[in-house]
């Protein structure tokens, strides 16, 4: 994800005009433009896959999401955009009437693709969980792998063969080897 040039820090206001304009998919973190590549077909595929399993898992009165932007506190600064989350139903239906959800997803998860860096994939994580994110979670395609990081806690790994349970899922665990099928 590449900073585009423009002329100093952006607010949201002037984020909005600008994405309007635009084809590309962009976000603004910290007053900072950023373009989001075009997902290739494997990482759609895997969106795809975590919607289906939110939706099938998600305790009640949680709803998932794709492609949902999020302002992460009250500032003017970031509106980022995050591949798969769950939120709840009562602050998704505020968010419809505000514009956008105020505060950082229940639980985020990313996609990693090539054209993101450990900086950038840090920051997010950071930014959501500072933002009130239950669970953080980065899917590693190439590995067949998922990190997933709590407020309280550092990350812990999964592979293929492990089950993820969620604090947001009923008493289901996930099988990771279900996100890349």
């Amino acid at each position: 994800m590449g900073a585009l040039p423009t002329t100093g820090l952006m607010t949201v206001a002037d984020f909005e005009v600008l994405a309007e304009q635009s084809r590309s998919r962009l976000e603004l973190i910290d007053g900072v433009v950023r373009e989001k590549p075009v997902p290739n077909a494997r990482h759609r595929q895997i969106q795809y896959n975590l919607y289906d399993i939110l939706k099938s898992n998600l305790k009640p009165g949680y709803r998932a999401a794709m492609e949902l932007e999020f302002r992460p506190t009250t500032d003017e600064s970031s509106l980022p955009r995050v591949d798969v989350a769950a939120v709840s139903i009562t602050r998704f239906e505020e968010a419809t009437v505000a514009g956008y959800l105020v505060g950082a997803p229940e639980l985020v998860i990313e996609v990693v693709s090539r054209s993101n860096t450990a900086t950038d994939l840090n920051g997010r994580r950071r930014l959501c969980l500072r933002g009130g994110c239950q669970e953080f979670w980065l899917v590693y395609p190439d590995d067949w792998s998922v990190q997933v990081w709590t407020p309280d806690a550092v990350g812990r790994d999964f592979n293929e063969a492990d089950q993820i349970r969620s604090s947001l899922f009923g008493t289901d665990k996930v099988p990771v080897s279900q996100i890349f099928a």
